[in-house]
């Protein structure tokens, strides 16, 4: 019986001391977050090649893990900076950002009017350079950062959302 006893109390205490080291154990990474703007069109006419603009916004996600599987963090992180783009950009004409944007995981992203942001942004860009009266954009959804924000094994990940035609002010 005193053996059982002293089982039991042995389990209790080995189960503190982990419980101890798991809360301990607790770590965050990040992943950075953006929208990649390129240009297409020109005035209705075809670029040989779609030439980049820039980024809009560049924000940081953060995800929580296991000290010992920190390309886990990156994931979930990278995972939530992808839902919050492409949230955003399905939902593009609503004036605020959605609330795949405003979780606490995000942390800087401003943008909240995105079709007014890419209007003006294709005016500070591509029609201040040489377009007359048109400009199509293609915007791309982009994470990056260390190992894991790509998905897998990878430190990058991109997918182009769309395509927007602009005009340009006279």
């Amino acid at each position: 019986m005193l053996a059982l006893a002293v089982r039991i109390l042995l389990g209790v205490v080995l189960l503190q001391v982990l419980s101890a080291e798991r809360s301990e154990a607790l770590i965050t990474r990040n992943c950075t977050g953006y929208f990649r703007v390129f240009v297409s069109y020109i005035d209705g006419v075809r670029l040989a090649a779609p030439e980049e603009l820039g980024r809009l916004d560049e924000f940081t996600a953060t995800g929580g893990c296991g000290r010992l599987v920190a390309n886990r963090c990156r994931r979930r992180a990278a995972r939530d900076a992808m839902a919050c783009l492409r949230a955003h950009y399905a939902a593009r004409t609503s004036p605020r950002a959605p609330n795949a944007c405003r979780i606490a995981s995000i942390s800087g992203y401003d943008v909240e009017a995105l079709q007014t942001s890419l209007w003006s942004f294709a005016v500070r860009t591509a029609c201040a350079r040489r377009a007359r009266s048109t400009v199509t954009l293609i915007v791309d959804a982009y994470v990056r950062g260390d190992t894991g924000c790509g998905g897998g094994d990878l430190g990058v990940q991109g997918y182009t959302l769309g395509s927007l035609t602009f005009p340009c002010p006279n």
